[in-house]
């Protein structure tokens, strides 16, 4: 009898574990999975100052660098990181999506007279917001929280990749360009993408499934279906 395939999550260990339990509750089993964080994440303590009306995270990474969380707006990319900000003890608000999104729910919400705007994110960015906060008005300041540096998948992650199916879900441009060098020189092996987003996508470069939404929600049901 031929074995499911095996979920391989490339993920920060905690946004891994997070997403396993999703796929727990949706499928109503515990799929086999191997965790190989392809990024490891270096905090930097970040202190909120006053006058700020808001804060931006586009990745929880970012809520778990602020030192001390403030019961402020905090404007977040998505869901999952809404809810870490949510949790650490900020007024939470969810863009339901990716950076575009996030610019476009604080343009909406924000007003240039209620002070600046605090942007948490890692040393490399995917999308530059700097330039559409300036010409609405806003005060806008990028604060580094972490850096994501490279690693490499582990010996266990290649043997998989080498001799089983494997589903492989990927979450930003950046772990997905990655995770395809990874896998360059690998052969034979039988492996589905699923990406987040067309920019997921297109930085993987390999044929993949991409989500009908960039939400936790739809790379839970995407996932799934191949699982």
């Amino acid at each position: 009898m031929a074995r499911n395939p095996l979920l391989l999550m490339t993920r920060a260990r905690p946004q891994s574990e997070a997403f396993v339990s999703d796929l727990v509750g949706h499928l109503g089993r515990t799929p086999d999975h191997l965790i190989s964080p392809i990024l490891d994440i270096h905090h930097k303590p970040v202190d909120i100052p006053d006058g700020v009306q808001a804060v931006l995270f586009t990745s929880a990474n970012g809520v778990q660098s602020v030192r001390d969380p403030q019961p402020i707006r905090a404007i977040c990319v998505g869901d999952t990181t809404a809810e870490a900000a949510s949790d650490a003890g900020f007024s939470a608000i969810s863009a339901g999506g990716d950076a575009e999104d996030l610019l476009m729910a604080a343009l909406a919400l924000l007003d240039p007279s209620k002070g600046r705007v605090i942007h948490v994110s890692g040393d490399i960015q995917a999308k530059d917001l700097s330039v559409a906060f300036q010409n609405a008005g806003l005060t806008y300041q990028n604060v580094v929280g972490y850096e994501a540096k490279p690693v490499a998948l582990s010996p266990e992650a290649l043997a998989a990749v080498a001799a089983r199916s494997v589903v492989a879900p990927v979450f930003s441009p950046r772990s997905a360009k990655l995770l395809s060098g990874a896998l360059n020189g690998l052969a034979g092996f039988d492996l589905q993408f699923v990406a987040i987003s067309e920019a997921a996508a297109d930085a993987l470069g390999r044929p993949c499934k991409i989500a009908s939404a960039p939400t936790r929600a739809q790379m839970v049901q995407s996932v799934g279906e191949l699982l």
